[in-house]
């Protein structure tokens, strides 16, 4: 089911319907996709202890030349790849986030399995752009069909940063929606 576009010069073609992401306090991938009913998988591309950048001491309150474990994860709503992600996190912080990773294949349960009982979404900053020959291949999207591309900071219970990561996401296919907990000024 879905709606008919139809563009001059290039046919008319049914539109699926877009899978809702919310982004809210607590944004975790496979909840979104259960919660439409979908199943949720994710394929771990690579896991690996690097110097991290600039941006990413930044963005976990390191300093220069601090290492970051960085996780790069295929995200699939049943058997289609909907997001590309890369998360980082404070190596110093988690010395044992590979292992824990490795033994589960969950963030969540690597995090809390780390001493991080829960976490939340500090902001998040929201892009478009198109996808780059690797990034259309891996969500398996035309090159004209832009990415929507979220750059997320998750913190622990006092505050501290725990997690900064980046989520590509076939805009074809999903919609994001963003929550807010705080109340509404008149």
């Amino acid at each position: 089911r879905g709606l008919i576009e139809s563009t001059q010069g290039r046919g008319s073609y049914v539109l699926r319907p877009a899978i809702r992401y919310t982004i809210g306090k607590r944004t975790r991938f496979t909840d979104a996709m259960q919660s439409q009913s979908l199943k949720a998988a994710t394929r771990t591309l690579d896991l690996t202890i690097k110097t991290a950048t600039r941006e990413i001491c930044e963005a976990l309150d390191m300093p220069p030349g601090s290492k970051t474990i960085e996780l790069r994860r295929l995200g699939f709503a049943g058997d289609e790849p909907v997001s590309l992600s890369v998360h980082n996190f404070s190596y110093k912080r988690f010395p044992f986030f590979v292992k824990m990773y490795r033994d589960n294949m969950s963030v969540t349960e690597a995090l809390m399995n780390c001493g991080v009982l829960d976490f939340t979404r500090k902001r998040t900053v929201v892009q478009s752009r198109l996808p780059d020959a690797t990034e259309a291949q891996y969500l398996n999207l035309p090159r004209h069909v832009p990415l929507i591309i979220t750059r997320a900071w998750n913190v622990d219970s006092i505050g501290d940063a725990i997690e900064y990561g980046t989520a590509f996401f076939a805009s074809d296919r999903v919609q994001l929606n963003i929550e807010s907990d705080r109340p509404t000024e008149h």
